[in-house]
Order: structure tokens, then C-alpha cells, then sequence
């Protein structure tokens, strides 16, 4: 009796071992070979920055909302901000190229998280990124023009996120010393054409505001299938329709000299050879500017295009 007894509790051991190693498994805190999955903030839509969202030239901050989740634990979480730029910057400008690691060691409290959580929400004004204040991660006036957003991390066995898993927006800073352009004959938000005939493009494009705005160095206008284009790609252009003059610090792309003045007629500059001649047919496409000043603060605009 005494050996059945004793077997028995071996048994009942072993059994409830068993159970609770299929209970862990079962709540995924096995290694699953999973990367952690990026998600909106609880009860948001989108992600923030949005891709392609545009901030105003009064703002001084991006909005960082998203959420992480993985079933065995999620070890970091890298966001960051960057933008491409050649050679150096100057005249008291800076970029906002930021890197905030999200863990259960971090020194920041914001940046803090349970060891092994399960689930991250970030949500938060302490999360958001300024580039004026006494909050700024920045020294100097921030570089104006395109910055991409990303939000990777990885669990507590190493897993990480990877490609189309990571967050990957584009967004915009805004500021009055970067130039200004303007269209004027715009229709009910958009510029309408006829296919196969010259687009009429009728505004300015202006030197900043102030004396942190440079002369004007480098202007880039295409015409692109519509939301399909990459300001970083220089090749990409759709329809073979593009203008370019002067020199850019932010992209590999060179152009006729830009003449020496604060400010450039659009009507008048794309002309003859720089016409964008509209393909045949109805159709619809952004005219995207491209205006650059020579400390490198970009303007960009996007025009929806109306062919009929």
C-alpha cells in the first residue's frame, strides 16, 4: 500500500506538471517563434504619425500613439525618427533623428515597461516627440521637409520585427523659414486638365520667412500616378514627366541653375521643355513640388490632378 501510495502521488505530480506546461503553452509563454505584432493605441484608428501626415508650421511636436502585443513577452520596443540628408549640417539647423528604447530597464519613466508585459500601449504626451521646448530632442532649428517614423521590437527569446512587420510612416515638418509654395487655380481642392494637353500650373514658389530661411536651391516638380510615389526615388516617376533645377541635400538629384532670385513663377517655368503634358485620356495624378532651400528645409506639396 505504502509503494501504490507513493506511486500514486509520483503520478498526480507528474500529471499536474504535465497540465501546466500545456497551460503555458497554451498562453503562448513558449517561444512561438513570432515576432512581437504592432498595432493602433487602444481605440485609435491609425497610427500617429500617420503615413503622409503633414504637421503645420505652429506645431512643435509629433503625436506617438501605437501599441505592441506578443503572447511569451515583449523584451523592447525601438521608435525612431529619421531622414536622409548629404554632408553636413549647418547654420544652427538640426535634424530630428531620434532613437527611444521602450524597456523594463529604461532610464526614462516614459520609456518604461513590466518586465516580460504582454501587451504595450503607447499613448501618451510624454511619448511624443518636440523639436522646440524645454521637451525638445533636438539643439537647434529643426530641418523642415519629409522624416520617417518606425516602431520595431522584439520578444523576451529574440524574436524581432522585420520588413513589412515594423511601423514605417512617412510624415512632413512644416516651417515658415523653409519655402513656400502656393498654387492658385485649384477647383474644388484639385487642378484640372484635358489628356493629351500641357497641365496649366498657376502660383509661386518663394523664399522662407525670416532669417533662418536660405535661397532657393533645388525645385522638383513631377507628375505621378495618383498616392504612387517615392520622394526618396528620384527614378520613380511615372509618367516620365518631371522638371528639375538647381541641387538637392536631401535627395541625389541635380538640375539646370535655378536663377538668383526669392521667388519663382510656376506658370512661367514650366514652359517649353518642362511642359507636363498630360497623358492621353481621363485619368488622375498628384503634381508633386519639390522646393528646397540651400540649408537643406524642404517644402513638399502634393496637387491632385484632374484629366478629363
Amino acid at each position: 500500500m505504502i509503494k501504490n501510495g507513493l506511486f500514486l502521488m509520483l503520478l498526480s505530480g507528474m500529471l499536474v506538471l504535465f497540465y501546466a506546461c500545456g497551460d503555458d503553452d497554451d498562453n503562448g509563454s513558449g517561444d512561438d517563434g513570432n515576432a512581437p505584432l504592432i498595432g493602433f493605441a487602444e481605440d485609435r484608428d491609425s497610427y500617429r504619425p500617420d503615413h503622409g501626415e503633414s504637421r503645420s508650421a505652429s506645431t512643435e511636436h509629433i503625436h506617438v500613439r501605437f501599441s505592441v502585443e506578443d503572447p511569451a513577452g515583449i523584451d523592447e520596443i525601438h521608435v525612431g525618427t529619421s531622414t536622409q540628408f548629404l554632408g553636413e549640417v549647418d547654420h544652427g539647423f538640426d535634424l530630428l533623428n531620434v532613437l527611444e528604447v521602450h524597456s523594463s530597464s529604461a532610464t526614462e519613466e516614459h520609456l518604461v515597461i513590466d518586465e516580460g508585459a504582454n501587451f504595450v500601449n503607447v499613448d501618451d504626451w510624454r511619448t511624443d516627440i518636440y523639436w522646440e521646448g524645454s521637451t525638445s530632442r533636438i539643439d537647434g532649428e529643426v530641418i523642415a521637409g519629409p522624416y520617417d517614423f518606425t516602431v520595431a521590437a522584439r520578444d523576451i527569446f529574440g524574436n524581432e520585427t522585420t520588413g513589412d512587420e515594423m511601423v514605417t510612416n512617412r510624415f512632413y515638418i512644416n516651417r515658415t523659414y523653409a519655402p513656400a509654395v502656393e498654387v492658385t487655380n485649384l477647383h474644388d481642392g484639385e487642378i484640372h486638365g484635358h489628356g493629351g494637353e500641357a497641365l496649366s500650373v498657376e502660383g509661386t514658389i518663394a523664399q522662407g520667412e525670416g532669417n533662418e530661411a536660405g535661397d532657393l536651391a533645388f525645385i522638383w516638380i513631377r507628375l505621378v500616378d495618383q498616392d504612387l510615389h517615392d520622394d526618396f526615388n528620384p527614378g520613380q516617376v511615372v509618367h516620365e514627366l518631371e522638371a528639375v533645377w538647381g541641387e538637392s541635400r536631401r535627395i541625389d538629384a541635380s538640375g539646370a541653375d535655378l536663377p538668383p532670385v526669392a521667388s519663382l513663377n510656376l506658370e512661367e517655368i514650366l514652359t517649353g521643355d518642362n511642359e507636363m503634358v498630360l497623358p492621353e485620356g481621363h485619368g488622375h495624378y498628384d503634381l508633386i513640388i519639390w522646393a528646397e532651400d540651400a540649408h537643406g528645409n524642404v517644402t513638399r506639396t502634393a496637387v491632385h490632378v484632374h484629366a478629363d
